[in-house]
């Protein structure tokens, strides 16, 4: 039996202290260095990834609050349509029924409603577009007011017809158009002349005194209407029963009118009603 060296299990010994050391080495590098990195790696990927996600999430989050606020945006910009909708039919109703009284030809009645509508609707925009409509509706009112005839052109128009009526022998229908303007034009006197007349003709004798009256108290400036006037006045007062009432009236009126004699002579119908001579 072969005694083992002492030298060579020496080396033995080293060898294996060598491999072991050697293991020992790797594995704390391992653990120390690669497994260190490894999770560093890992932790960093992670990391990136999660925060890519938060981003993402964080973005997302981002465009539904957007979302969110244009939806609000819109429904707040349709609930301010209806407002204004609403509002401006308040306006265009209260305007439709103060519109007479807002367009009278009663400035004291206007400018109270006016007024009115300036209190009631004192917010703004509201005062804003109340104004902006009243101030249409004056402006038209005026332009129609320049476009149309005056209440005295149109008294003028009726009493024109009138008298047309009268010498065609339509004296009722004369009447309507000669009280048409006198409610236009009650200071005219030769529509009241003219009316007076009509009723002569259709035998109302006191209201054809009436209206005669009315005449003669509006003194007419116009030579050729007083002499009417007078012989009217004359004949009328003989219908009704008042001949030297209306004779005395005559004489009066051709001493201050010259030329009215001739003409009363000339009416047959004066002197049929008064019983006068005609030379």
């Amino acid at each position: 039996m072969n005694t083992p060296d002492p030298e060579q299990r020496k080396l033995d010994i080293e060898e294996e202290k060598l491999r072991l050391a050697r293991k020992g080495l790797r594995q704390d590098t391992f653990g120390k260095i690669v497994m260190p990195a490894v999770i560093v790696v890992l932790a960093a990927a992670t990391y990136f990834g999660n925060t890519n996600m938060a981003e993402r999430q964080h973005q997302l989050a981002i465009d539904v609050h957007k979302m969110q606020l244009r939806d609000k945006e819109s429904q707040l910009g349709l609930r301010n349509e209806d407002a204004k909708a609403a509002r401006n039919q308040r306006i265009q109703d209260f305007v439709r029924q103060e519109y007479q009284r807002i367009t009278s030809d009663d400035p004291a009645v206007s400018q109270g409603a006016v007024a009115v509508a300036y209190a009631v609707f004192s917010d703004e925009p509201e005062n804003t577009l109340v104004r902006a409509k009243i101030s249409v509706l004056l402006a038209d009112k005026q332009q129609r007011m320049a476009q149309q005839p005056t209440a005295r052109q149109r008294a003028d128009s009726e009493l024109a017809v009138g008298q047309r009526q009268i010498v065609a022998g339509n004296f009722s229908l004369a009447l309507r158009h000669l009280d048409t303007a006198l409610t236009l034009d009650p200071s005219n006197p030769s529509s009241w002349n003219s009316k007076a007349y009509a009723q002569f003709r259709m035998k109302d004798g006191q209201g054809a005194l009436s209206s005669i009256s009315e005449a003669i108290s509006l003194s007419p400036s116009d030579a050729r209407l007083r002499r009417f006037v007078i012989i009217n006045a004359a004949k009328i007062l003989c219908s009704v029963g008042r001949t030297d009432d209306g004779l005395s009236y005559l004489n009066s009126g051709i001493a201050a009118i010259p030329n009215l004699a001739g003409e009363a002579r000339e009416d047959k119908e004066l002197t049929s009603t008064c019983n006068l001579i005609s030379s």
